[in-house]
C-alpha cells in the first residue's frame, strides 16, 4: 500500500515525464516566458494560454499594453493597440496560465500508465537501466543515444503521447 503522498509524488514525476516526452505543458499552470529579441507579435511557447497576469519590460509593469491573441492551441503576445513593436536590446517577460483547463481522457490514461510504471520502480525496484553500449566480440561496438524519459514512459504511454508530441517548434 502507498500513503496519498507517495502516489501524489508517482503522479507529479508522472506528468513531468509526460510533459517532457511531448514537449509540452499537459497539467495547467502558471509559466514565465521571456523574450530577448524579435518583433510583435511574441509566439507564446505553451499550448493553450490564457490569463495574462503579467508583462514586463525591462522590469517595468507593461500589462495594459498588451494582450494574448488565441487561436486554438496556439497563442501570439501582442500589443493591446494592435500597434507593432520592435524589441532589441531589452527584456520581455510575460507571465500567463497554459496547459489543458480539462484533461483530455487519454493524456489521462498515457499519465497512468506511466504512474504505475513508476510506482513499480520504486515499490519493486525495478531495473530500468538502459543499455546504452553493445561490444560484440570480432564484430564492433554499437553506442545508443538513450532519451532519459525512456525507461519511465512505458509503451503503452508514448503511443498516446505521440499524438500529442510537438517536434521541433
Amino acid at each position: 500500500t502507498c500513503s496519498d503522498a507517495d502516489l501524489t509524488g508517482y503522479l507529479n514525476t508522472a506528468i513531468a515525464a509526460c510533459e517532457k516526452y511531448v514537449d509540452d505543458i499537459i497539467n495547467r499552470r502558471s509559466v514565465t516566458q521571456t523574450w530577448l529579441s524579435g518583433v510583435a507579435p511574441f509566439a507564446i511557447r505553451y499550448s493553450f494560454a490564457s490569463d495574462l497576469t503579467a508583462v514586463t519590460l525591462n522590469g517595468e509593469d507593461v500589462l495594459s499594453e498588451w494582450s494574448l491573441l488565441q487561436g486554438g492551441s496556439s497563442s501570439r503576445l501582442i500589443r493591446a493597440d494592435y500597434g507593432g513593436y520592435c524589441l532589441s536590446s531589452a527584456q520581455l517577460l510575460a507571465t500567463y496560465s497554459a496547459g489543458y483547463q480539462q484533461c483530455p481522457s487519454d493524456l489521462l490514461l498515457a499519465i497512468a500508465y506511466a504512474g504505475l510504471e513508476i510506482y513499480k520502480l520504486y515499490q519493486y525496484g525495478a531495473d530500468t537501466a538502459q543499455v546504452t553500449k553493445e561490444v560484440v566480440t570480432g564484430i564492433g561496438t554499437v553506442e545508443y543515444d538513450i532519451d532519459s524519459t525512456v525507461g519511465v514512459l512505458p509503451p503503452k504511454s508514448t503511443q498516446i503521447l505521440d499524438m500529442y508530441r510537438r517536434i521541433g517548434i
